[in-house]
């Protein structure tokens, strides 16, 4: 290579100073950028806590027992407590496209208050549906979601009625970090 360039009338001796340059010249624009962000109060989203979550068996909508029907229930597995007052819940009904957001917990009794809602009102607002660490009218008042706590709300048989085989997809939400920090799929029997 080197006898074909020497022909030519060129040398590849300047290469390696110009590549040099161009390397330089964007090290040196990344660490321009970074230090403008870090001047500029830019802040990086702050990772949100890290839950394993699983839903117990949801009842499909039946009369007869509907003191059980409909019935969303987590359990928080294993991983970070976090304070209810940091979650939203976002229920999904793929089958109807029913899709609700509930937040500002805990609430003070059982029920589910409807200003708390957005979305689809399938979520059942008149009974007291909202339990575990949502409420602090149960026996798990101290409003954080730890490994082996439960929370639940209930879809309302008037709105949506499930099926055997729906399903129901419910995030957790930490408003903190605004990331899904779990989510499951429950399936109704």
């Amino acid at each position: 290579m080197g006898t074909f360039l020497a022909i030519c009338g060129r040398s590849d001796r300047g290469l390696t100073p110009v590549l040099g340059a161009v390397l330089l010249v964007a090290l040196t624009a990344l660490l321009a950028s970074t230090l403008g962000a870090y001047a500029l109060g830019v802040e990086l989203a702050a990772p949100g806590p890290h839950v394993a979550v699983a839903g117990e068996p949801v009842v499909a909508y039946d009369h007869a027992d509907a003191d059980r029907e409909q019935r969303l229930r987590l359990v928080h597995q294993g991983g970070t407590p976090v304070p209810v007052s940091e979650l939203e819940l976002v229920v999904t009904v793929p089958r109807t496209g029913d899709r609700a957001r509930v937040g500002d917990f805990p609430v003070a009794s059982n029920k589910l208050d409807p200003t708390r809602v957005t979305g689809s009102g399938f979520l059942d607002t008149s009974h007291g549906e909202a339990v575990g660490s949502l409420s602090l009218a149960g026996p798990d008042r101290d409003g954080v979601w730890g490994a082996g706590d439960r929370l639940g709300l209930r879809v309302n048989s008037g709105a949506v009625r499930l099926a055997p085989g729906d399903t129901v997809v419910v995030r957790v939400v930490h408003t903190g970090s605004g990331q899904v920090v779990g989510e499951t799929t429950l399936t109704a029997r």
